[in-house]
């Protein structure tokens, strides 16, 4: 063998080891080919987001069953309550009832509307969005929070309720602190990036200063 020739069988080893680490490269994903940690970064903050909105949707579908069936039982004692028909069903309560019923079916649909808002941002799950639900949520948990104290002060007074008013008092207390959580888990994007949009990712542009206006881009996963 002349001096400064290469062995001809380590050649064929290194040829062979880069085919076959080439081969693993194209089997294997391609966030996997070049691990970093950006890449790392984006999956913890995709499970974070991830974790945010299952949270809410749970939450979101049981507040909306719950407002359903707050409805259903305020029209049924209003109803019976307009009619004079307060022997029926235990709807006498006393001075407060009335006043409780109003403010319960007026809670109740206003939750429920406002949870296709938040669906729509459960879907979405952009700062754009969230505007709409985080508006329509603290206005239905402030009339919910009416009913609540209204439902307070029909159980201190007391006197004679059927089962269905007691219903309708048990619900409206429940929606009271699931209705905040609700509320909450939405503004928790305000706390941390983590854990879901806030209302401004990015400061909006100026216009008059010679650039383009910048564009709110939110945040999409």
């Amino acid at each position: 063998m002349r001096s400064g020739e290469k062995p001809v069988g380590n050649i064929h080893q290194r040829v062979s080891a880069r085919c076959h680490l080439s081969a693993i490269q194209l089997r294997c994903p391609p966030a996997f080919r070049q691990p970093s940690l950006h890449t790392f970064k984006l999956f913890v903050r995709s499970s974070t987001v991830a974790m945010g909105r299952n949270l809410l949707a749970p939450l979101l579908f049981l507040n909306f069953i719950l407002y359903i069936v707050v409805i259903g039982f305020a029209s049924w004692c209003l109803n019976h309550f307009i009619n004079g028909q307060t022997y029926k069903g235990g709807v006498t309560g006393n001075g407060a009832t009335f006043y409780f019923l109003v403010f319960a079916i007026l809670a109740g649909v206003v939750g429920a509307a406002s949870k296709f808002a938040g669906a729509s941002h459960v879907r979405a799950w952009r700062s754009d969005s969230l505007g709409a639900a985080a508006a329509s949520a603290v206005i239905a948990w402030a009339i919910t929070a009416l009913a609540f104290g209204l439902a307070c002060k029909e159980i201190h007074v007391g006197g004679y309720r059927g089962w269905r008013l007691k219903a309708l008092e048990a619900f409206i207390i429940i929606l009271f602190f699931t209705q905040l959580l609700y509320v909450l888990l939405l503004h928790a994007g305000m706390v941390s990036g983590k854990y879901g949009p806030a209302y401004r990712d990015h400061e909006y542009g100026v216009g008059g200063h010679g650039g383009a206006a910048g564009v709110e881009k939110g945040t999409r996963v």
